[in-house]
């Protein structure tokens, strides 16, 4: 009897181990992780998008990104998957004119993947560098066609051809004051002979932490691009880079990033100072993911002036 009673003892002493074992090291890693947060775009040039997004708040060793894409082209793109700690990926050998679906899953390695992934349409565009609007007193020309077939870039034109620019510099005062202004051409002080285009433009963007960013690759987006009226930009009292954007009379979408150096935007000596531009534009009419939209409006840029009405200079002729 004694033997029995030390048996049932050690058995129920084992059982309460075995309980309290399970009650103080439970399993804590579920079976599917919480989706990725905030993806975005970014088109680098005619063949390539960037794509970057927040992390998944399940992160962890065991767990991976998974991205899919899509396209409304014939290309068949593979899926990647991307390390815990790597919360971005650059497509290549993406095509012209289609359009991409890029999804982005968390997975447990061997396990599922989250349920509600983030996604993005996105499409490439052209690149065009260091273009420059010169000063009104200029001989080089204050519009801008934002590409021209022939150079394969960007193109200056004087007030004389007015009818082709997609972007103006306007730098005449307004009585004793300085004011310089960039924007659709329809709304600055001149008086265009063969007359204008009228260029939409947005001020809509979603800046990288900062306001104070020096390329145009800085800037991911989440939206469409949407310019809905004329607008031109006063930026007499700006000392950091700016973006807006752009729907030209022909249809065609851009971003236009306007840089500053040394904490100037209007640079060089009168009277060919000039302000230097990139511009990512997406060279197929009515498609508008040219990496420009946002999920708010522009954040404060200090000094800038955003108007909608045409600029009124006494006595110009």
């Amino acid at each position: 009897m004694k033997k029995l009673t030390q048996t049932f003892a050690m058995l129920l002493l084992t059982l309460l181990m075995l309980v309290s074992c399970e009650e103080t090291n439970p399993v804590e890693t579920p079976d599917i992780p919480s989706a990725p947060k905030n993806l975005r775009a970014n088109a680098r040039d005619e063949a390539s998008i960037a794509i970057k997004w927040d992390a998944s708040a399940s992160e962890s060793d065991t767990m991976v990104y998974y991205i899919e894409i899509s396209s409304t082209g014939s290309d068949v793109i593979a899926p990647v998957t991307a390390n815990k700690s790597q919360h971005s990926w650059v497509f290549t050998t993406l095509k012209p004119g289609n359009k991409y679906t890029f999804t982005v899953y968390s997975k447990y390695s061997g396990g599922s993947k989250c349920t509600n992934p983030p996604s993005i349409m996105w499409a490439t565009a052209k690149r065009i560098k260091d273009a420059m609007l010169y000063e009104t007193a200029s001989s080089y020309g204050s519009g801008l066609a934002l590409y021209d077939a022939t150079t394969g870039g960007a193109k200056n034109y004087k007030v004389a051809n007015g009818d082709k620019w997609d972007i103006g510099l306007d730098t005449r005062k307004v009585g004793t004051n300085d004011e310089w202004d960039i924007g659709s051409p329809s709304l600055l002080s001149y008086n265009y002979p063969s007359g204008t285009r009228t260029t939409l433009t947005q001020q809509k963007t979603n800046y990288e932490a900062t306001n104070n960013i020096t390329n145009i690759d800085d800037v991911y987006d989440t939206d469409i691009l949407a310019p809905d009226i004329a607008r031109y930009y006063d930026f007499t009292d700006v000392t950091t880079g700016f973006v807006f954007a752009v729907k030209t009379a022909d249809g065609n979408f851009a971003k236009v990033f306007v840089k500053a150096n040394g904490g100037k935007l209007l640079q060089g000596a009168s009277p060919n100072r000039y302000v230097v531009v990139d511009i990512s534009y997406q060279m197929t009419s009515g498609i508008p993911y040219a990496l420009f939209g946002g999920k708010g409006e522009m954040p404060d840029i200090p000094g800038l002036v955003v108007s909608t009405s045409k600029k009124v200079v006494p006595g110009n002729k």
